[in-house]
């Protein structure tokens, strides 16, 4: 059954209270923004229904029946930006959108950006829906740093990025952003990507037989041209996860299945999912990824089973 939170909160609760109380599902496997997974969350934990998250996020929310395939910040940073502060440089201004995900997000990378090395040579936040950019990219412009930070979200970050690339900053600086991949990346003007850096979990390059079969599959339904970024791959691990944990539990019996679910792992498309015990949240593998003008990513760094830290605890 599908339903559509229309990145809103309160329309988000309306809709898992009609999976819930309707349709009486087993199971939710979704959500996007930070707002919309916490309040919809406050409405799966009151049910006791287990929720199973598939976009990267800030982490901090744990429970019983909550597991997230999405990453959380550790993952993101722990070695992407120690290889940026070696490789590209030590200065970072951090500009992010206005909300939990990126405020969350920037508060892991600061000592992992210090430990490395590193220093925040600027910190600024926009409201969703910006459209000014020139004031902030002025601001950057005399910070002078080696590299931005950016967790602008979607299309405010597509508009950031052509601002910055128009104002000279991509001849000055690089941009270093997380959790996109091929299909975020084909709305971004072919000149304004290339060189751009990228930490995610998944991207179409990953070279193994497991990705390539999904790629074929993929294709067969969705065509040819079909992109994906990491969101949507993580929908369908926690759905096969899911059924791995039904088959071992015997049972849709929500106690049962979520005890199994700390046991089950799933060979995916970007290498093996399983949760933690202690949080709910899967080990990882993750990327660094230079991208060039053709929408191609380039893995420049792999690092494998990086377990999650969502500063909570089930």
């Amino acid at each position: 059954i599908l339903e559509d939170t229309e990145t809103n909160p309160e329309r988000g609760v309306t809709k898992v209270q009609r999976l819930i109380l309707q349709h009486n599902v087993d199971v939710v496997i979704g959500t996007l923004f930070s707002s919309v997974r916490n309040a919809v969350k406050e409405v799966t934990d009151a049910h006791e229904v287990i929720l199973m998250n598939p976009t990267y996020y800030e982490g901090k929310q744990c429970g019983k029946y909550y597991f997230s395939t999405g990453s959380v910040a550790n993952q993101q940073f722990a070695t992407s930006v120690p290889w940026i502060v070696e490789n590209v440089g030590p200065r970072f201004f951090l500009a992010g959108s206005d909300y939990e995900w990126p405020r969350g997000s920037f508060d892991v990378l600061k000592p992992i950006l210090e430990q490395a090395g590193g220093e925040v040579v600027g910190e600024e936040y926009v409201p969703l829906g910006n459209t000014e950019w020139t004031a902030l990219i002025r601001r950057i412009d005399a910070a002078n740093p080696d590299v931005i930070g950016r967790l602008v979200a979607g299309a405010d970050g597509v508009a950031f990025q052509a601002n910055a690339y128009d104002f000279g900053l991509h001849d000055k600086m690089v941009t270093l952003t997380a959790g996109v991949g091929e299909a975020y990346f084909s709305g971004v003007r072919a000149e304004v990507r290339d060189g751009l850096y990228v930490s995610t979990d998944y991207t179409m390059a990953i070279d193994t037989p497991e990705n390539q079969e999904f790629l074929r599959r993929y294709r067969e339904i969705a065509g040819e041209a079909a992109l994906l970024d990491p969101i949507p791959v993580h929908q369908y691990e926690n759905t096969h996860l899911y059924a791995l944990a039904v088959a071992e539990a015997g049972t849709t019996d929500k106690d049962a299945v979520a005890e199994a679910l700390t046991e089950v792992r799933f060979e995916g498309p970007a290498g093996p999912v399983s949760f933690l015990k202690e949080n709910h949240h899967a080990v990882l593998n993750y990327y660094l990824c230079r991208v060039d003008s053709r929408n191609n990513l380039e893995i420049v760094l792999t690092t494998e089973n990086i377990e999650p830290d969502p500063q909570c605890r089930v």
